[in-house]
């Protein structure tokens, strides 16, 4: 009886370490830039699948973004939403960012501001995404409080 509750004990805390031990930090040349901190909202409608992508992001000063994602059907009634967290940089001239929890790798994209407060992204490269391809872009606005 001792030995199956030291088996669920383990079994409890070993993914906890687990998942301690696997923390995503930034690259250390990586730069943050002001420019990108604040709370943006965008769209992306993929022609394939039918739906709309729509989220507010806020990304802090130090490096750290929550994003907010809802999904909708192509006459824009809600199918479903998520909220993610994640790191964000900019390095080699790219935006990049990650969500840990979610993504295997970083994603990156050219980016080009229009004014201070409208931002156009294309990618660069992906996490597997099945609405994201090869050809995916987007444009943020700032949310304006």
């Amino acid at each position: 009886m001792k030995t199956s509750k030291t088996i669920s004990l383990l079994l409890v805390i070993f993914p906890i370490l687990i998942g301690c031990s696997t923390k995503y930090t930034i690259p250390d040349n990586a730069e943050i830039d002001v420019n990108f901190v604040g709370s943006w909202e965008g769209k992306h409608y993929n022609k394939e699948t039918e739906h709309w992508k729509k989220w507010i992001q806020k990304r802090k000063s130090d490096g750290t973004y929550t994003i907010h994602l809802k999904y909708f059907d192509k006459n824009e009634d809600l199918l479903s939403e998520t909220i993610a967290a994640g790191y964000w940089w900019i390095q080699n001239n790219q935006y990049n960012e990650i969500s840990p929890k979610s993504m295997t790798k970083p994603e990156s994209y050219r980016f080009q501001f229009a004014d201070k407060d409208t931002i156009n992204f294309s990618a660069v490269n992906l996490d597997s995404s099945p609405d994201e391809k090869a050809d995916y872009s987007f444009v943020d606005k700032r949310v304006l409080n």
